[in-house]
């Protein structure tokens, strides 16, 4: 039986990410298996938002059935003001800590990205994905919203994964900068998924 307080800070955990992206001016359709169920009605909208040029599924990705693919769906596709389209896959997790099967969406999906919502950051978060940048692993030590990404390594035929905390992937990838925006999510992950 599942945990019912994580079922419901995952929820929590969707629903900040989905508002935060739409308060920083991105169009943004649920998907997921949870969504599903009649995602047709925004999916026009969607279509005419991003005039048809999207691609669900990378170019080289094996085959997978229907049913397969539907489980995998990532939680939202967001079109940025720019008109770039974005995957989105949103977890809850504890001091940034992923679990194994969380990066299954880069396995399927074209521009997908895995934001983490965190209960709890501190100085035990593991270090990976911003090298010998400090004030980037500073900032993943006091940041609750955490974005994974593929990137491309010297070795052409192999992707890495990184992650920074979601306010820098949007300066860097969408030179969107609301820090005060940014500042407000996090009193609220803070508020409604900090440890009772």
């Amino acid at each position: 039986m599942a945990d019912v307080d994580s079922l419901i800070k995952e929820k929590i955990a969707e629903t900040l990410v989905e508002e935060f992206f739409k308060e920083a001016g991105f169009y943004v359709l649920r998907l997921g298996k949870e969504s599903a169920t009649n995602p047709l009605a925004s999916i026009e909208q969607f279509v005419k938002t991003c005039k048809g040029n999207f691609n669900f599924q990378k170019e080289d990705a094996d085959f997978i059935s229907p049913l397969t693919y539907l489980q995998k769906l990532p939680t939202f596709v967001v079109l940025a003001p720019n008109g770039r389209m974005e995957f989105i896959e949103v977890k809850f997790r504890h001091n940034a800590l992923l679990l194994e099967s969380d990066d299954e969406l880069f396995d399927v999906f074209a521009r997908g990205s895995l934001v983490v919502v965190n209960q709890t950051v501190d100085d035990s978060i593991i270090e990976v994905g911003c090298d010998e940048d400090k004030q980037c692993l500073s900032a993943l030590k006091t940041s609750r919203l955490h974005i994974w990404n593929e990137f491309e390594t010297d070795d052409e035929d192999e992707l890495g994964l990184g992650v920074s905390p979601l306010t820098f992937w949007l300066t860097q990838e969408f030179e969107i900068e609301k820090k005060e925006l940014f500042d407000k999510y996090e009193r609220l992950a803070a508020k409604w998924l900090s440890r009772n």
